[in-house]
């Protein structure tokens, strides 16, 4: 898996939230050392701007690059910004077309936040033509963090209408982002829409709505 993780480091996460954050990227990681499946792993902090923490690392390189709870190397405190995060990662994904190593492998987004994008006018055309024109390599997967049944918050992730919809969770709290990270795990292991315990979101309607799991999977592929 070529693995792209962009979280949101703003000031409504709370500092005592970003160690949390970071330990659960750490058990990502870790969840490719235990099973023996190869990955890289690229890490993007947003919050008003955005930095690449690390680039291409393989599993145990990004443990030892990210120590348990240090959150240092983040840009931490400022405004919900996807676009910032969004554009680093659509220059890391170029890159890694032009590498061989990772050219052919699975093409993984993971995107987190707690919040609402500050600013949508801007970037939100733009993302759905670049998912609509990577939508056969690209799996996206979205996750509200503390937001609530009600929230929209991951709604700006929206697919262009002819397209499947990116994959959206929640996690209950800060606590539980590492327990759902590892259960999307490698993808030759996972078995997404079956085994996630979080209801998913399906966004094939603006109006959004919890639905379980085996629903959401109806919705998205046809499935009988």
């Amino acid at each position: 898996d070529d693995n792209y993780i962009v979280v949101d480091f703003s000031l409504s996460v709370g500092t005592a939230n970003y160690g949390k954050q970071v330990n659960a990227i750490r058990s990502m990681a870790q969840v490719y050392i235990d099973n023996g499946v190869y990955a890289r792993l690229t890490v993007i902090g947003f919050s008003t701007a955005s930095t690449l923490v690390t680039s291409s690392l393989t599993a145990e390189e990004l443990l030892a690059a990210l120590p348990e709870n240090d959150y240092s190397k983040f840009p931490t405190g400022g405004i919900t910004n996807y676009a910032e995060g969004l554009k680093i990662f659509k220059d890391q994904m170029a890159a890694s077309f032009e590498n061989p190593a990772t050219r052919y492998m699975n093409k993984r987004l993971f995107f987190l936040t707690d919040g609402e994008a500050s600013d949508t006018s801007t970037y939100l055309p733009l993302w759905n033509d670049y998912l609509d024109q990577n939508r056969d390599w690209l799996d996206v997967y979205a996750m509200g963090i503390n937001v609530g049944s009600g929230s929209s918050v991951v709604s700006h992730l929206l697919n262009t209408a002819d397209q499947v919809p990116p994959h959206v969770v929640f996690a209950e709290d800060f606590d539980s982002i590492a327990n759902v990270l590892t259960d999307l795990g490698p993808s030759e292991l996972e078995n997404l829409l079956q085994d996630l315990t979080s209801a998913v979101l399906t966004l094939t309607e603006v109006s959004a709505s919890i639905v379980p799991a085996s629903e959401a999977l109806t919705r998205a592929t046809g499935a009988n």
